[in-house]
């Protein structure tokens, strides 16, 4: 695609005649021409063919901190809804309070293991902001967060926390993702199937980290198993072999974990910590707190135009890396953004007279780092 540039010749008068200042090439390699017509005190502009940035788009290394999603079960009493998006649409899900103070120890644990993580580097979010969960929301809901709580994309990582004294619930248990996992509606033949492979290879991994994690400080029996029944007795809305959330997240590799209580009113202190401990432990041994991420790849801009009050300028980049890269511009004036001039063209006003005229562009890309480049400068006369 033919894109067109304009470069500024100041033209100065010596003895009379219009000199170029500076030697700059014409298309074709000649030297601008002098002429001895009499404009002497006058400066003109001189509109040349704009060249477009090439080469390959510079691309530095980066990186960004690791999102983890934690999940402290239950805290709210919440009637079966169908979901609306996500792994599991069309399922019926809700939530429940649960017995053994589960809801607020396993709030405990999860501000515990949250601020264990935040000192190491890692971004945490929580499913829910209190005890109990003042936003009431499902199962499905909450998954939905977890596809969308890094930027807008998935977590690197999800983790839920449990108690229980049933074995037939799975006390001590750390279960993983399924392949083929499924829950069907209670009341239709509605149903969803996990089919992720990559996030599922991803959660097996990280679910042996937790079990070593968890063994160390274990009070009962810990083993993982891929998915988890949860039959049409429990009226949960559905059933299936797979716990909605993690159907619901098919992007997140999940852990999802439960512990023995050890006390009739649930986990004792010790307990407490010891969980969090383990669930930290989990974390930071399956990912790091950084995610390496490149940053968009970038040619330096070129500001196209004559630079003069009234004129038009405007912005060529060349092929920014990736090609979903969306680029956004911001006019400069000696350095300071120019208010409201965000556009790809930019229009020389009188308060320009004098000043340089320079464009930041920044780019952005799903997976990438944002990338910032600001041209040269041409000054308004």
């Amino acid at each position: 695609m033919k894109r067109s540039v304009v470069i500024a010749v100041t033209i100065v008068a010596v003895g009379g005649a219009l000199i170029a200042a500076s030697p700059l090439l014409h298309p074709g390699g000649a030297s601008p021409a002098q002429t001895s017509e009499p404009l002497a005190g006058r400066i003109a502009t001189v509109p040349m063919p704009c060249v477009t940035p090439s080469g390959e788009p510079q691309v530095v290394a980066d990186s960004r901190p690791t999102v983890v999603f934690l999940d402290p079960g239950h805290g709210a009493n919440v009637n079966p809804t169908a979901a609306t998006s996500g792994g599991s649409k069309g399922i019926f899900s809700g939530e429940n309070s649960s017995g053994g103070n589960e809801d607020a120890d396993v709030f405990e644990v999860a501000k515990q293991a949250a601020a264990l993580l935040g000192s190491a580097g890692y971004t945490v979010v929580l499913s829910r902001s209190g005890q109990p969960d003042p936003d009431h929301l499902t199962l499905w809901q909450k998954g939905l967060e977890a596809e969308t709580a890094n930027n807008g994309g998935p977590a690197d990582i999800g983790v839920s926390i449990h108690t229980d004294t049933r074995a037939d619930i799975g006390a001590g248990q750390i279960y993983y993702d399924l392949v083929g996992g499924y829950r069907t509606n209670n009341d239709d033949a509605t149903t969803a199937t996990f089919t992720n492979t990559a996030t599922a290879a991803l959660s097996e991994q990280y679910a042996q980290n937790f079990l070593t994690a968890r063994q160390a400080t274990a009070t009962g029996n810990i083993k993982m198993t891929a998915g988890h029944d949860f039959p049409a007795s429990r009226n949960l809305g559905s059933h299936g072999n797979m716990p909605i959330i993690m159907l619901t997240a098919q992007d997140v590799p999940w852990v999802y974990n439960e512990m023995p209580r050890t006390t009739a009113k649930g986990l004792s202190k010790a307990d407490i910590t010891s969980y969090a401990k383990a669930i930290a432990t989990g974390v930071e041994t399956s990912v790091g707190p950084t995610v390496p991420m490149p940053t968009v790849g970038t040619l330096v801009p070129v500001v196209c135009g004559t630079p003069a009050v009234g004129q038009t300028l405007s912005v060529e980049t060349g092929d920014w890396s990736p090609s979903s890269v969306v680029l956004s511009y911001q006019w400069l004036r000696d350095q300071t953004a120019i208010p409201g001039a965000t556009a790809a063209q930019y229009v020389v006003t009188p308060d320009d007279a004098g000043h340089d005229i320079a464009v930041q562009v920044t780019g952005q890309a799903d997976g990438y780092a944002n990338s910032v480049m600001t041209s040269s400068t041409l000054t308004v006369g």
